[in-house]
């Protein structure tokens, strides 16, 4: 993964197999947590759900949505400097070829006192238009120490809360994972609509809900047959098995919980994708990319959450994880040019969030919803290539800005600019001052948890960031 490549379709960079070894489990005992059955085009581990102990309150019902942005975001252009000694280092020096020539820049505020100005890419100005006032941009946040360059490695390392100079890979179980076995929580309050990391979603206890789209999901049955039928076929296959008395109880297991994804499937497809979302005032989710399909089905599952009393999810605490591909910009990172890489990415981007946020504000969910942008790195300070070369872009880096937003989230800027030296030295990157767990905990904390028990990495100090108010 270190070759330059689009992450756009990429494998698990950890197999099943790779994390039955990290831990020390059979492949047999393994198969009981993480079992993985297909029904319609694009469904795995809906295993079960315990619907009938749903009604129970275990939080406050806020909501959770993580956004991974695969390959690595240039941050310095996604939230480039528009006022400030350090525009004309960046446009003339570092990046003349890719640069966001300042008016082009969408400032953010008054940023009142700071001498480094920062906002917002263009393409990304919907988004501005219709969130601006619930947005906080971080600034040079990432994986303190020396994590190297590797996609793979600085995505395990987020994923598990690791630092770079540390590895919390015994059990191959990310903080998401950890958060949710802690809290006990239900598999519908954890819900996977992306996810290319297997340590994000490997619990102890119950699983989370993986669904690619919701628009692709039917409940399994033989051509031509009713819902009444389909039900009837499992209960009698139920009724053989225990004729059977089979004394291989994973046999039973995989029954059983095929007969969960089948109920599961039905109240999935009548309480949560039948929701209607999207077409308002700030237009329509990209249906034809599968970053828009994926906050389409996000809505879906929150409005869902908030108005269906029959899955007595409304009281209870939830997390979405999303993300989208192709920030790998080693080439083609013509930052104005709406057919360049990046720009169709953050125009992609910043559409779907603007209607995923209208959305929120529309179904009285926003006050109760935080959305946290995160990458796995940032990019070179110096674009690549000869100055003005067709296909200029820019390579792995370390350091990078990003931005949180919601209903209780505290709009302005947080972070420390780098140096001129440090932007101009031999390792060409930022080097963060913001630990992307700070982030993290901030949410975490609002949630009502102790952030520090979630990322138990020995070498994690936590520093408050107020990002919520």
């Amino acid at each position: 993964m270190c070759d330059g490549r689009s992450s756009e379709g990429k494998q698990a960079i950890i197999t099943e197999n790779g994390i039955v070894g990290a831990m020390g489990i059979s492949r047999r005992n393994f198969i009981k947590n993480s079992i993985t059955l297909s029904a319609g085009l694009g469904i795995g581990s809906l295993i079960e759900p315990r619907f009938a102990v749903a009604q129970s309150a275990d939080g406050t019902g806020k909501n959770l949505i993580i956004i991974n942005l695969y390959g690595g975001l240039d941050g310095m252009a996604a939230f480039p400097y528009y006022d400030g000694t350090l525009v004309n280092l960046i446009n003339n020096t570092l990046r003349p070829t890719i640069k966001i020539p300042a008016g082009n820049v969408i400032p953010f505020g008054s940023q009142s006192g700071l001498g480094q100005k920062i906002g917002f890419h263009p393409a990304l100005a919907k988004l501005v238009t219709h969130a601006g006032n619930n947005i906080r941009i971080i600034k040079n946040y990432g994986i303190l120490g020396d994590p190297g360059r590797s996609h793979d490695t600085c995505q395990v390392l987020m994923s598990l809360g690791a630092s770079g100079s540390t590895s919390d890979a015994a059990t191959m179980q990310g903080f998401l994972a950890r958060y949710m076995d802690q809290q006990n929580w239900d598999s519908m309050q954890f819900w996977a609509l992306r996810n290319d990391n297997p340590s994000d979603t490997n619990t102890m206890k119950q699983q989370p809900v993986k669904v690619s789209d919701l628009s692709e999901l039917e409940v399994p049955k033989l051509w031509g047959e009713s819902t009444k039928l389909s039900e009837y076929n499992w209960n009698l296959t139920q009724s053989l098995v225990d004729l059977q008395n089979p004394s291989d109880q994973l046999d039973r297991l995989l029954l059983n919980s095929a007969n969960s994804v089948h109920k599961t499937l039905a109240i999935v497809q009548s309480e949560i994708a039948s929701q209607t979302v999207g077409n308002n005032i700030a237009g329509k989710y990209d249906e034809d990319d599968h970053f828009g399909r994926t906050l389409r089905d996000a809505a879906k599952v929150l409005k869902a959450k908030k108005n269906s009393s029959s899955l007595g999810l409304s009281q209870k605490n939830m997390i979405i994880l999303t993300g989208q591909s192709g920030y790998d910009t080693h080439a083609d990172q013509n930052n104005l040019n709406q057919s360049g890489n990046l720009n169709s990415l953050l125009t992609a981007l910043g559409n779907n969030l603007a209607v995923f946020f209208r959305d929120l504000t529309d179904s009285g969910i926003l006050q109760d919803t935080v959305i946290v942008i995160y990458s796995e790195f940032g990019r070179t300070t110096h674009e690549n290539g000869s100055a003005g070369s067709p296909g200029v872009g820019t390579d792995h880096g370390h350091g990078s800005h990003t931005i949180v937003l919601g209903g209780p989230v505290k709009a302005g800027v947080i972070g420390v600019d780098p140096t001129s030296s440090e932007l101009t030295d031999e390792y060409d990157a930022m080097v963060p001052r913001i630990d992307y767990r700070d982030v993290f905990s901030d949410v975490f904390e609002w949630f009502g948890s102790n952030p520090v028990e979630i990322f138990n990495s020995k070498d994690y100090a936590r520093t408050k960031l107020g990002i919520i108010g």
